[in-house]
């Protein structure tokens, strides 16, 4: 039987019928992912947005290279110029490199430790979606011109209401407020997690690397993490409600905030480097085609660096006039840190030797840890000694320091995480040779970015200034263009990622496998299963 052809109009309602059938598919779709409560959609979300925060805060970084080019004045306003500093190190520290961790953590632990899903999936949500409101409260009123510009640290009294009558430095405080809140929850649940849901007969001494850089992490922001969050309350009820926590007419009021503040700052640059660590222990040995040397050994490193860097935040304050009991003690365990850390790299360097090794990309990045990290806990050292310190502090060395070591540790990790867990996420792998640009175009940039800073600081020249002597331009025009070569490389990072993921499937597009696992581990943790995209139900 045939039927009449349709007429325009009908063919219209079908096509209607059509679109709209594909617009509520993808309203299914999109809710399914944004309420979602599944530890791996979790973590696919997390590094989304966290890696998004990652591009605008490089950007904020290339713009003050930029102003930097040049001795003078050329592109920005003195207030603009703070605020770009403010919210750069703001959200590269409280919005990268503390929570990108948290994603991996999610996508990954669970599984390493048997667990179905995090203990608390709805506070593991809530987590998430703290770290994105914050990034949005940190970044709109840089559009309206309200800047924060007293820097990351936010110091008082320049934090106070006389000397920042904007409401920039409000939404600062929320905005980090936020991300502390966010970050201690997620430590919370990582912990109840691995001790609660752990599957019968994985012991905590089988578990990998990785499972132990989130749990002494997550020790670390358990603790300090509630300090912080103190301390900006009571900053907000200073220039709110006329309290004097930090009036700088009391005695040691304006020291208070530093106190607090370096109570949680400093152990925040082990939050971030630690879950690297653990990333490092994944990969070498893997890509080495060795079991990992002295596991025991590893973990113990990880413990004692988690411990020890809870003693060392004094060693900020050494020019404010602190006591003297209080400086020495923590220039001390200032250079004490540092042995925990040499042990568990040269376990790394034990695993690699006499190794049958692959330079694949993940494998590059993991030494680019070893690389970037030993010059920056070096150049950590001369900080860690008083009188050079006092020399020093608060010019380009310690740009150049912070960098090295948060670079060269969060950086590096997260690209070499992403790297080898990208199969995991969405069932296949980003290609080899972008990643080789990737890699190189990071490690030379960074370098060249960050190493003249050393010399500069040397010379006297004070970080956050918008302008310096002409006799400091030629290593200027050095670290602006290194910065320019690491925007570059990122770059080609987010083609990498988006070509492959739009790309067919290959044959290539599987896993990397599981590292060999060490003799002196009691036994062998979860195997983590190839998983797509879809992460299980929403």
């Amino acid at each position: 039987m045939s039927f009449p052809p349709a007429t325009r109009g009908q063919r219209r309602t079908r096509g209607g019928e059509a679109a709209g059938g594909r617009f509520l598919r993808f309203l299914r779709w999109a809710r399914s992912w944004l309420l979602t409560t599944n530890h791996k959609r979790i973590g696919i979300l997390y590094l989304i947005v966290v890696f998004v925060w990652f591009l605008f805060a490089g950007l904020d970084g290339l713009a003050m290279r930029a102003e930097l080019a040049t001795p003078q004045t050329d592109l920005f306003q003195p207030d603009l110029y703070d605020g770009l500093f403010t919210v750069h190190g703001t959200q590269m520290l409280f919005l990268f490199a503390i929570p990108i961790f948290s994603g991996f953590g999610n996508a990954f632990v669970p599984k390493m430790v048997g667990a179905k899903d995090m203990a608390f999936p709805r506070l593991n949500a809530l987590s998430f979606w703290l770290i994105f409101w914050a990034g949005i409260v940190l970044r709109l009123p840089l559009y309206a011109r309200l800047f924060p510009t007293e820097g990351w640290t936010s110091y008082a009294p320049l934090s106070l209401t006389p000397f920042s009558s904007t409401t920039g430095e409000d939404w600062w405080i929320v905005a980090v407020f936020l991300e502390t809140v966010a970050s201690t929850l997620a430590a919370v649940n990582f912990l109840v997690t691995i001790q609660r849901e752990r599957r019968k007969g994985v012991r905590y001494f089988s578990l990998p690397v990785f499972a132990w850089g989130v749990i002494t992490a997550s020790l670390l922001a358990v603790v300090a993490g509630p300090f912080l969050l103190g301390a900006l309350a009571m900053l907000f009820f200073d220039r709110w409600y006329g309290t004097s926590f930090f009036d700088p007419s009391l005695p040691n009021g304006t020291l208070l905030w530093q106190h607090i503040f370096w109570f949680y700052s400093h152990p925040a640059t082990y939050i971030m480097v630690l879950p690297a660590f653990g990333i490092m222990g994944e990969v070498i040995p893997l890509f080495a085609g060795k079991p990992l040397f002295s596991y025991r050994w590893v973990v113990w490193s990880l413990l004692g660096t988690t411990l020890v860097s809870a003693t060392v935040f004094w060693h900020h304050m050494f020019v404010t006039g602190q006591e003297e009991a209080y400086s020495t003690f923590s220039s001390v365990t200032t250079f004490l840190v540092s042995v925990p850390t040499g042990v568990l790299f040269l376990n790394y360097l034990a695993t690699l030797w006499r190794g049958t090794i692959r330079f694949a990309t993940p494998m590059l990045f993991a030494l680019g840890i070893l690389a970037l990290f030993t010059v920056g806990g070096a150049d950590g050292l001369y900080l860690a000694s008083i009188p050079l310190d006092r020399a020093l502090h608060s010019t380009y060395w310690l740009i150049g320091h912070i960098h090295f070591v948060l670079f060269g540790g969060s950086a590096m990790g997260a690209f070499a995480g992403l790297y080898y867990w990208f199969p995991d996420l969405w069932g296949r792998r980003l290609d080899e040779r972008w990643g080789r640009v990737h890699f190189w175009g990071t490690l030379v940039g960074v370098v060249l970015t960050f190493f003249p800073m050393h010399f500069l600081g040397t010379e006297g020249m004070v970080r956050r200034v918008i302008s310096y002597p002409p006799g400091l331009f030629d290593l200027n025009a050095i670290s602006t263009l290194g910065a320019v070569l690491t925007g570059l490389a990122q770059v080609v990072l987010l083609g990498n990622v988006l070509y492959t993921l739009f790309r067919p499937l290959r044959a290539d597009d599987v896993p990397w496998g599981a590292p060999l696992r060490a003799d002196d581990q009691l036994a062998a943790p979860v195997a983590l299963e190839p998983t797509s995209v879809a992460g299980g139900s929403g």
